[in-house]
């Protein structure tokens, strides 16, 4: 495979790992003699449709191989249509003992997407 930007040779491979019960897929880019590697990770959700333009971390990928980085990405849990649901856990604070929360998003046709934001909230009152 060629990247029409810099001519160099590169090696594209599908990636494919299980999360729990899910299967999340990406992609890897590997140019010739890359000096570093990247993994991109791809984790907040859009609730309307994707700007048709925007390559995301795909093309970011692609940009970063042709400056001879290997590249690595895929998209979290919910997000550009990996299965499953975005969430979150809060670890520690001094007034909040609790803050979970996930975001669940359903396609209601071409121009309509709907969002379901679930949260749980504990304070620590004085």
């Amino acid at each position: 495979m060629l990247f029409a930007g810099r001519l160099r040779a590169m090696q594209t491979r599908a990636v494919v790992f299980r999360s729990d019960d899910l299967t999340l897929e990406g992609q890897i880019i590997i140019p010739e003699q890359p000096r570093a590697a990247l993994l991109l990770c791809h984790g907040i959700p859009g609730g309307g449709p994707p700007d048709p333009t925007d390559e995301g971390y795909e093309g970011f990928a692609r940009a970063m191989a042709a400056s001879r980085f290997a590249a690595m990405w895929f998209n979290f849990r919910g997000c550009r249509g990996a299965p499953g649901e975005f969430s979150w856990q809060f670890v520690e604070g001094d007034m909040l003992r609790r803050l979970d929360g996930s975001y669940r998003f359903e396609s209601e046709g071409p121009a309509l997407t709907r969002v379901q934001y679930d949260l749980a909230v504990e304070l620590a009152l004085p």
